[in-house]
């Protein structure tokens, strides 16, 4: 999971052209906990999608 977090923010950090992406991505999980993109996630990729990313973003920070 480490990996495939690295690859999102590799390519968000391109993407918005920022050097420092962290409070980007941390504000990302943030929104994933909010309606309507939790719902919208979870219907795409199934109940409890949206928190497993959030999660998964914020363990990525908590461990670099």
């Amino acid at each position: 999971m480490k990996e495939i977090v690295g690859e999102y923010v590799f390519v968000m950090k391109e993407f918005s052209q920022i050097k420092n992406e962290r409070e980007l991505m941390l504000a990302n999980a943030r929104f994933y906990r909010n309606e309507p993109s939790k719902s919208n996630l979870d219907q795409k990729y199934g109940e409890g999608a949206a928190e497993f990313f959030a999660q998964a973003i914020e363990a990525f920070y908590s461990e670099n």
